[in-house]
């Protein structure tokens, strides 16, 4: 009898221990606190995301999450509650996020050279991966369309500060994505599209999964994504910087060289600024841009590149430009040719031209996706086509013709209402003064033409009385 007495205490007390432990355990499993890891593939992770952990509540919606908890330098969130505070066992949603609406916030790792890879993907040459699928549906639409091509050129020139608003038109479409490593294509990350706008316009996704043990909600893996930046050249620590992303200054040597020359421009002339690049035939992309000095300086006209690839600011005096081939490289190394009219007396361009990275980086991307920012060289012309004189006008008899100093010769033209030639003249650089008798032509509107050596041409209406 004492035995088995003996025998039934030592039972009760083994399984109180066993219940001891399994309360000690239980309560460490409990205690342990969950997390997760943002990362961009391949292997970058991401810091500076706001990651949020809850159980679901139903009838809840997401903006009721917990508190928000920021990733590491080694893109870890870990979050404060316990696995028994959060609620033990159930379904659970995370949530990511990144606000940055400033305009270098979208414009982070956005360049001429992603509108060569999205350009290629849409001709069918060069397919991008489904993560970067994913990075160029800029609209949302679930396509990879020329309508993207053409949100991030404005970006990049400055024309818009996002990328406009989501299909539904509610909110603004985000600088950043997340998703679940479980997206593979365009249809699995545009279906969270109302579950972003309902979480109070953020930029994530939710994760809604069964949770039986702490296991499950440690290192919750979160895939991030540029939108507009198909190569991942995109700097994570922008994220919560309002400052230009760009890394590389603009040499300062460009300008001295080209800009410091005696021009002498007296106000209301012109000069011709050339832009081109160093070597076209490795070239696939470039962009440019400039700020004018307003109190010195008029753009009047920009010439060689197509309208919809530059943008003139006038109320901030600046041009941005850019340009890029699907295929092979560029054929000719101009780029564009900028007109200014002087609106006082100038000695030189020196100062009044400032190549401003806060604008927009002026670099050029080689067939290897090389960056250069010293890519381009500049030829200054002065436009003397507008110091060209002819008076009177109306005349009787004779015009008097000024002319700037040139090398070479000139060409004159002129011609009557019909488009007859009357007049065919060559006028050599020791002429700067010509009086031309036109007496024996009748009364009536004609047109006269001058082109000089360096292809100035002015072009003018005349009456004879």
């Amino acid at each position: 009898m004492l035995q088995k007495k003996t025998n039934c205490f030592q039972f009760r007390k083994h399984s109180i221990l066993l219940a001891f432990f399994a309360i000690v355990l239980s309560s460490q499993v409990f205690a342990q606190q969950a997390s997760a890891i943002v990362s961009r593939p391949p292997l970058s992770t991401i810091a500076n995301v706001q990651v949020s952990l809850r159980k679901s509540v139903p009838g809840f919606p997401p903006p009721f999450f917990n508190a928000q908890f920021p990733t590491s330098s080694s893109g870890v969130a870990t979050f404060t509650q316990t696995f028994a505070q959060l609620g033990g066992n159930g379904n659970y949603e995370v949530y990511a996020r990144a606000v940055n609406n400033t305009r270098f916030g979208y414009l982070n790792g956005v360049s001429s050279l992603d509108l060569v890879f999205t350009s290629r993907h849409i001709l069918g040459t060069q397919i991008l991966s489904p993560f970067h699928q994913m990075c160029a549906d800029i609209n949302g639409s679930e396509t990879i369309s020329t309508a993207d091509v053409v949100i991030s050129r404005q970006l990049i020139l400055g024309i818009t500060d996002n990328f406009g608003v989501d299909p539904i038109g509610v909110v603004l479409r985000p600088s950043w994505l997340f998703w679940s490593e479980n997206a593979t294509n365009l249809a699995d990350l545009n279906s969270l599209k109302t579950n972003e706008i309902n979480a109070a316009g953020g930029t994530g996704f939710f994760l809604k999964q069964n949770v039986t043990s702490i296991s499950n909600l440690s290192n919750i893996p979160i895939i991030a994504g540029k939108l507009g930046d198909v190569n991942s050249s995109s700097t994570p620590v922008a994220l919560i910087e309002n400052t230009s992303p760009f890394k590389n200054a603009v040499a300062t040597s460009r300008t001295s060289k080209a800009f410091d020359n005696d021009l002498n421009l007296k106000n209301g002339e012109e000069v011709k600024i050339n832009v081109s690049l160093l070597d076209n035939q490795k070239t696939i992309a470039w962009q440019w841009g400039a700020k004018f000095d307003a109190n010195n300086l008029e753009v009047v006209k920009i010439e060689g590149v197509e309208s919809e690839n530059f943008y003139h600011n006038k109320e901030a005096n600046t041009v941005t430009a850019l340009n890029f081939v699907p295929q092979g490289h560029f054929s000719d190394s101009k780029c564009l040719t900028i007109t200014l009219k002087a609106k006082k007396d100038i000695s030189s361009l020196s100062n009044l031209i400032q190549f401003d990275n806060e604008l927009i980086e002026t670099v050029a991307y080689d067939v290897d996706q090389n960056a250069d920012n010293d890519a381009f060289s500049y030829e200054v012309v002065k436009n003397t086509s507008n110091s060209i004189s002819i008076s009177p006008n109306p005349f009787k008899e004779n015009l008097n013709l000024s002319l700037p100093n040139f090398e070479g010769e000139a060409k004159m033209s002129m011609f009557d209402a019909t488009g007859r030639a009357v007049l065919s003249k060559t006028i050599t650089s020791s002429q700067s003064t010509i009086d031309t008798d036109l007496g024996n032509l009748s009364s009536g509107v004609y047109f006269i033409s001058i082109m000089l050596p360096n292809g100035d041409r002015v072009q003018q209406k005349l009456v004879k009385q």
